[in-house]
């Protein structure tokens, strides 16, 4: 019978669960490692804050903070959007898109085709490539305060759920596809609304064949 979990990154750990032999294993876990800080129903893990609801056990995950550093780089308005960057914002797309793939694959899926794309202009990006960056900040911040929210299922009920879509050339003249697997709750009843919990998501572009 699963009694508790635990993850680990680096020197952050998250853990759950209940009874008298997980308090007994938290407690070995503090007297081995030198914990600076241990929070109960709601703290930060791997720069994101989680919260816990203590009667439905739902629990929110939110990178609000994260999404409000994030900058876009300055382009004079006659800057042509076929001119091709230089070495210094080039360095700064760079650093745009390892900021946006880090909230698009941990919890904001909203981002993941203008994160996708945007990957795509290298080797040689340009103006109007950095200028869709600049607005896909621009959506980052106008939309912050989404977060997700992993419900309660049963394990014996768990299922899993895949939504996928593509379209030929949907994207010029190539075909950017994706698709979200999610958990779900298999027995609720007629006229419930079944917990959907997103696991994993991709955008990504598909090879010609």
């Amino acid at each position: 019978q699963l009694i508790g979990v635990m993850g680990v990154h680096v020197d952050d750990t998250a853990v759950g669960g209940m009874g008298p032999t997980f308090e007994k294993s938290i407690a070995q876990l503090k007297a081995r490692f030198p914990y600076r800080k241990w929070r109960r129903g709601a703290g930060e893990f791997c720069g994101a804050m989680y919260e816990q609801d203590p009667v439905s056990k739902e629990i929110v995950m939110s990178q609000q903070h994260f999404a409000e550093t994030l900058k876009p780089d300055f382009i004079p308005k006659s800057a042509r959007p076929d001119t091709p960057l230089d070495a210094s914002q080039t360095r700064v797309l760079r650093g745009i898109n390892g900021s946006l793939n880090w909230l698009s694959s941990q919890s904001r899926p909203d981002l993941s085709v203008q994160t996708s794309l945007s990957q795509q202009c290298f080797p040689k990006p340009h103006i109007g490539n950095l200028r869709d960056a600049n607005n896909a900040i621009r959506r980052t911040k106008q939309h912050k305060s989404l977060s997700i929210r992993f419900q309660s299922i049963d394990p014996n009920r768990l299922t899993i759920c895949c939504h996928s879509d593509a379209a030929f050339a949907n994207v010029g003249v190539h075909t950017q596809a994706g698709y979200v697997l999610a958990f779900v709750d298999s027995k609720m009843h007629k006229g419930q609304v079944s917990p959907w919990v997103p696991a994993i998501w991709r955008s990504y572009r598909l090879p010609r064949t």
